[in-house]
């Protein structure tokens, strides 16, 4: 999920960015156009070439940032020692279900959409797009391996593969969900993965 965990911009690139990744995450892509992104940001058409070479490095730059500023988000919630790691992992998903029944996560996950449009078409987007899943799933794998420090996991799991599991899986049930316009498969995936897969046995 994407929209809430975007700041407010100042400088024209970075409110070129902010209103032109609203656009591309709304509207996807190919329906978004410079003109569309200039418009909605108030500044002339021309000023975009002053930031960015082209539409595609601009898309790679909204993606850059989207990473940026999820990785803080995550970072945030999947850190709560208030919490053991794995229910720590849940109410991220939990959340991310609530927001999707709220609406503001129906557009689903900003480098889901992009995999969708552009990735078998464009190498550059498509390496940047490896970057951010790299990354997103690397949080995953940590919070497993604090799990597992804690004893909750069982040696015989293993972090880097459970994590990739959790993600993909994870950008299956958006899909779904999107499809749906319900968020019951993100709800299913949460329990098959938290109260099957990792449950602790007795």
């Amino acid at each position: 999920m994407t929209g809430h965990i975007m700041p407010k911009a100042t400088a024209n690139r970075d409110i070129l960015l902010e209103r032109g990744f609203h656009l591309l995450y709304t509207q996807g892509v190919a329906a978004t156009g410079v003109k569309e992104i200039t418009n909605a940001a108030g500044v002339p058409k021309g000023s975009f070439y002053n930031y960015f070479d082209s539409k595609d490095a601009f898309v790679i730059e909204a993606l850059k940032l989207y990473e940026k500023n999820l990785l803080e988000h995550l970072d945030a919630q999947l850190a709560n020692s208030e919490e053991p790691p794995l229910q720590r992992l849940r109410t991220l998903f939990e959340d991310w279900a609530n927001l999707f029944d709220q609406d503001e996560g129906k557009p689903g996950c900003f480098a889901g959409n992009l995999t969708q449009e552009l990735a078998l078409e464009n190498p550059p987007i498509r390496q940047a797009l490896f970057q951010v899943f790299t990354s997103l799933q690397r949080r995953y794998i940590d919070c497993l391996e604090a799990a597992q420090a804690d004893g909750s996991l069982p040696p015989s799991q293993d972090p880097s593969v459970l994590g990739q599991f959790i993600y993909n899986g994870w950008q299956g049930a958006i899909l779904r969900a999107k499809s749906s316009d319900s968020s019951e498969p993100m709800r299913v995936f949460i329990g098959i993965v938290f109260d099957q897969m990792l449950k602790p046995s007795n």
